[in-house]
């Protein structure tokens, strides 16, 4: 029974950690930490949701004690009280652990880590972010001068700085050589792909397409 223990106890407190992660991950992409703390930071998740849940079953056995499983017999006399009512065991287990995972899925996704801190987000992901509102006009002076502009369509938006990262810009697609010259645009062009690595610097324009005569917001 040790063994059942431990794997239960680690059961309530791995799945809603990886439910907080999961949740935390899907408002923005973060950076990940040092294997350490990542670890703490998943494991403090989980016991704080599961906490909360398992207060939330000694309230509901309080108001119900006859609805619920008898948990001083159960850790009085685990092994024939499991095998007497292992599936009533295993429903109320499922739904601790459930509602632990919700619990943790909707802090990670509400609560940020970090809030509006530089060193958990992406440059591209918070001058991108606004793609849904507005059309997002991107121009890329890359590193031997050529300039390429074009519409955002999509991005890599990982937190990570590598030179691997690319991003993609639909047509119409302006094209600037480097010897100065006059800037060509392709109407043919569907898709344009610029590696990170080639970029100088970048500029971006919201252009409310409801409102084209109104100034654009600029980042860059």
């Amino acid at each position: 029974m040790p063994t059942s223990f431990l794997g239960l106890a680690l059961l309530l407190v791995v799945v809603p950690g990886l439910g907080y992660q999961l949740g935390r991950e899907s408002k923005q992409p973060t950076r990940e930490l040092a294997g350490f703390r990542e670890t703490v930071s998943l494991v403090f998740a989980g016991l704080v949701s599961i906490s909360v849940s398992l207060l939330a079953f000694g309230l509901i056995r309080w108001i119900a004690p006859d609805n619920t499983p008898n948990m001083g017999q159960f850790l009085r006399t685990p092994g024939p009280y499991l095998r007497d009512h292992l599936p009533y065991i295993s429903f109320w287990t499922l739904a601790v652990t459930s509602f632990a995972t919700s619990i943790a899925y909707c802090a990670g996704r509400y609560f940020p880590r970090a809030r509006g801190s530089h060193a958990y987000e992406s440059a591209w992901w918070r001058a991108f972010k606004t793609a849904d509102q507005y059309r997002t006009y991107v121009g890329c002076e890359l590193t031997d001068g050529t300039y390429v502009g074009g519409t955002l369509w999509t991005y890599n938006a990982t937190v990570e700085e590598t030179p691997d990262r690319e991003i993609a810009l639909a047509a119409p697609v302006s094209y600037r050589p480097s010897d100065d010259a006059d800037p060509v645009t392709f109407e043919d062009v569907a898709i344009v792909t610029v590696s990170a690595s080639r970029i100088k610097f970048m500029t971006v324009t919201y252009v409310d397409e409801d409102r084209e005569d109104q100034p654009h917001k600029k980042a860059s």
